[in-house]
């Protein structure tokens, strides 16, 4: 089975991110309040977490960062079909409404 090009994208926006705030997979799992192995799958790429996790990941990264991120930036696909209640995900909503 071959890793999709969107798995690595996104496994790359995270360590980048991460590594840009100073932290590792082992912080990152301790901030999100999750399995280290599971955060280790999306740092490898082994693996893209779904929507619901990946607005987790990026309302920590923005309260680490105290910056926004925009989604509309983002070098993965993201689609709202989990329906989580993030923050992230209401600001986003709220811009493309106002688009």
């Amino acid at each position: 089975m071959s890793i999709s090009p969107d798995t690595i994208e996104f496994s790359r926006w995270l360590r980048s991110e991460c590594d840009s705030l100073g932290i590792n997979s082992n912080e990152l799992a301790r901030q999100l309040s999750m399995n280290r192995a599971t955060v280790r799958i999306w740092w490898r790429g082994t693996s893209k977490p779904h929507s619901q996790n990946i607005f987790k990941i990026i309302d920590v990264l923005e309260i680490l960062g105290g910056t926004s991120i925009d989604l509309d930036t983002l070098p993965f696909h993201l689609t709202a079909c989990d329906t989580p209640t993030s923050t992230a995900f209401g600001r986003w909503v709220v811009q493309k409404l106002n688009e």
